[in-house]
């Protein structure tokens, strides 16, 4: 009996063995963000400065549109803006900080794409999220939430596409970078 527990025993650390293959925080769709002007922009400014708040950034034909919960704002592309790259990603931008710390016990800024993971993946379609609470983002389609304080996890286990970020200020500007 007690060889066949052992057996039991062995087989089982084999089946939960590590893999190699590790759960990365981050997509791999190329995005890229450079906005030095992040302390001009209200809504922009709320979110970076503030744990709970987020702004969605998306790309008009002329500039920027920034919205929060609450309030919005734009700003045009500037040459500057232009020269260095144009932007990319799958449908814009939301950035902020979570009112959860990570943890290390801070409030990282954090940037997830506008688009909706679920459509995204299942049927290759764009389609925008929007804020339906101060944090959490909603597709009007397939009516999937995702949480915004709990790493952008919906009920179901799918994720938002994250993106590393950059926040440098110097002489009362700010810049932030998104990047993948």
């Amino acid at each position: 009996m007690r060889k066949i527990l052992m057996s039991l025993l062995s087989v089982l650390l084999v089946c939960t063995s590590c893999s190699n293959e590790a759960d990365d925080a981050y997509a791999h769709e190329r995005a890229f963000l450079k906005f030095p002007y992040a302390n001009d922009v209200a809504p922009l400014f709320t979110a970076l400065n503030n744990s709970g708040q987020w702004c969605c950034i998306e790309l008009g034909t002329s500039g920027f549109i920034f919205k929060t919960f609450t309030q919005s704002g734009s700003y045009p592309y500037t040459s500057e803006i232009k020269n260095y790259g144009q932007p990319q990603c799958v449908a814009g931008f939301v950035v902020g900080k979570s009112s959860l710390p990570d943890m290390n016990m801070q409030y990282p800024v954090i940037a997830y794409d506008l688009a909706c993971p679920v459509c995204y993946s299942q049927h290759l379609i764009t389609r925008k999220l929007t804020l339906s609470a101060p944090e959490q983002l909603t597709c009007t389609k397939c009516k999937h939430t995702f949480d915004l304080s709990n790493s952008g996890l919906s009920s179901d286990g799918n994720r938002l596409l994250r993106y590393r970020t950059a926040l440098y200020s110097s002489q009362g500007s700010g810049m932030l970078v998104v990047m993948n």
